[in-house]
């Protein structure tokens, strides 16, 4: 996954440093080789366009990455849902209230559904999705149908 957050990337990667002049951020230390090939044309893209590289995460299968560096990359604060546990149901929580506002969903309720992953029960999932008009079945088939990964450090 590459990226750039505009406000609050101070990593900067090839183009980027000579642009800012500032210190270059290897984003590509110590990973494995085959990043750099994977953004090979990314990077070509960015170099033509102007876009900036502020981060490069990757995923091993079970778990997410990035090159050893200190600077504030700008990816937190992108809010991605899958950044961490907490964001992931605050945007869980902000969708379903848009769908239902009579009806809200709280953090205490989608933690709940969360956490019971890929062993969701119809009735959990109607707790929560039923006053929406959701496809309560759909969703607890769904959550049924992933395999949890091994939980990280992060």
């Amino acid at each position: 996954m590459i990226g750039y957050d505009h406000e609050y990337s101070e990593a900067y990667f090839d183009a980027a440093a000579d642009y800012f002049d500032r210190s270059e951020t290897d984003l590509f230390a110590g990973v494995p080789p085959w990043w750099r090939h994977a953004a090979a044309r990314y990077i070509e893209r960015q170099r033509r366009t102007g876009e900036w590289i502020g981060f490069v995460y990757g995923f091993d299968g079970s778990r997410w990455s990035r090159a050893d560096y200190t600077e504030p990359d700008g990816f937190d604060a992108l809010g991605l849902p899958f950044s961490s546990d907490a964001t992931c149901s605050r945007h869980i929580v902000d969708l379903l209230n848009s769908w239902n506002p009579h009806d809200r969903a709280t953090s205490h309720t989608v933690a709940s559904l969360l956490s019971r992953g890929h062993t969701l029960d119809r009735s959990t999932a109607d707790s929560v999705l039923g006053a929406r008009n959701l496809d309560v079945d759909a969703a607890v088939a769904a959550a049924n149908a992933f395999t949890p990964l091994p939980r990280g450090d992060n």
